[in-house]
């Protein structure tokens, strides 16, 4: 009998919860006029790739965005012989936006730590996976920056 109540209860109250995304493009309202960066890296083909559903939309808040990107991975911990045991990676994006009548300026820090594999190959696929995975953090993070300053 409990047990029919509680399911009772938990239709009840997940029913009456209403679902709405964080970030549904339908609710953007800018386009991204331009993308530029000085080093045209993997992290800024990517951001690029990422935003071109927003760019040169006929929506009222334009910007231009201009990227400063880098990549740093460096050695956390050694073994008792000196070989590297783990590593930290760390993604910077530093971008200029520009509007109408405004420029910001935001940066971005995405960081993990993994271990060391024996197979290199294997490393630098983990490795690739990895900046992907932040790279995409930070691509969200601007977007929802974008949809917070045009409100």
């Amino acid at each position: 009998m409990k047990i029919k109540i509680f399911l009772v209860l938990m239709l009840l109250l997940i029913s009456s919860c209403e679902y709405k995304p964080i970030f549904n493009e339908a609710e953007s309202k800018f386009s991204i006029t331009k993308i530029d960066s000085l080093t045209k890296d993997q992290i800024f083909f990517r951001i690029k790739n990422s935003l071109k559903s927003n760019l040169n939309n006929d929506n009222f808040n334009k910007f231009e965005l201009f990227l400063t990107s880098d990549r740093i991975k460096t050695v956390t911990s050694k073994d008792k012989k000196g070989n590297e045991k783990t590593f930290n990676l760390k993604i910077f994006v530093k971008v200029n936006i520009k509007s109408r009548n405004e420029s910001f300026e935001k940066f971005f820090e995405e960081n993990f730590s993994y271990q060391n594999n024996s197979n290199k190959f294997d490393l630098k696929q983990y490795e690739n996976n990895i900046t992907n995975d932040l790279i995409d953090k930070i691509v969200k993070d601007l977007n929802l920056y974008l949809v917070e300053i045009t409100k």
